[in-house]
């Protein structure tokens, strides 16, 4: 953990902790019984702070977001992320080159008015910010790999620290605003426990698409936890009443070639006969 705190351009997991603590306090004093509350994000990268810690994700710092593939046990996947803000950056990377970073809170939120300015004089959608992870899952084992199987790459978000983000049994459900390539990909949720390293894991399947994003809803119930080096029988539900510690995301479906995922929000959310409540509070309408 670093102790620079409240960074001065922005970000960090200072800022993190205290916008999940306003926010569940917020939900629990303004929501009669206390349910259904309405959403909380976790990371939303139109927010400037996720956006800044999103920017780390080659970095392999604890703020950032990172990546991994099974290059680290002699593979040959390769995985590459990028911040997504405006058209210029997706013709950016798909020339095979790095978007430049917005540092500065104004021009980044000067840029994504801009941006929807632009889209509604050409009758468009504005682009969502999005932090796109791409590249290629190779199953070949390497020579000099102990490995029994490869083919693997994973995206892991920042840590909540302090006995991560404690939902205090107000939500039910993980959403998540994505847009994918239609494989099945993997959502790894470690939770606060006194077993070190539990993660969860839920599935995605969701039609390709290349421009629209699906809001994606997972209900705690349907994670199940695998743990590394214990009986592979052993199954355990998520309840509510769950502290997150950090959220990623994975591919190993056996399969060789490319892949892309685009990921845009992660909330917090109560399901409400059969459907996600929506009552949406913006984080800079309560700032």
């Amino acid at each position: 953990m670093k102790f620079g705190f409240l960074t001065r351009q922005g970000g960090g997991w200072m800022r993190r902790y205290l916008r999940v603590r306003k926010d569940i306090l917020l939900a629990q004093w303004t929501t009669p019984d206390r349910y259904p509350c309405a959403p909380i994000s976790l990371f939303d990268f139109s927010n400037h702070d996720d956006y800044l810690d999103a920017i780390k994700v080659h970095e392999k710092d604890q703020d950032g977001w990172r990546i991994s593939d099974d290059r680290v046990i002699g593979g040959f996947s390769e995985a590459s992320a990028f911040m997504v803000r405006t058209n210029n950056d997706l013709a950016t990377i798909a020339s095979g080159e790095t978007p430049n970073p917005v540092l500065d809170a104004q021009q980044f939120y000067d840029e994504q008015d801009v941006n929807k300015n632009e889209s509604t004089s050409k009758n468009k959608k504005p682009l969502t910010s999005f932090l796109r992870w791409q590249g290629t899952i190779d199953t070949e084992i390497g020579l000099q790999s102990d490995a029994q199987r490869s083919g693997f790459a994973a995206l892991r978000s920042p840590e909540f620290f302090y006995g991560g983000a404690n939902l205090c049994g107000l939500y039910s459900a993980l959403e998540l605003l994505c847009r994918t390539d239609g494989r099945s990909y993997t959502i790894n949720l470690k939770v606060a426990s006194s077993i070190p390293d539990d993660i969860y894991q839920g599935t995605v399947e969701i039609p390709a698409s290349s421009d629209t994003f699906s809001s994606i809803v997972l209900p705690f119930s349907e994670f199940g936890l695998t743990a590394r080096g214990r009986d592979r029988e052993i199954h355990r539900e998520l309840d509510d009443d769950v502290s997150l510690e950090s959220i990623g995301v994975a591919l190993m479906d056996g399969r060789n070639g490319d892949f892309r995922f685009d990921l845009a929000k992660i909330r917090a959310v109560n399901i409400v006969d059969g459907t996600p409540h929506h009552k949406i509070v913006s984080d800079r309408d309560t700032n």
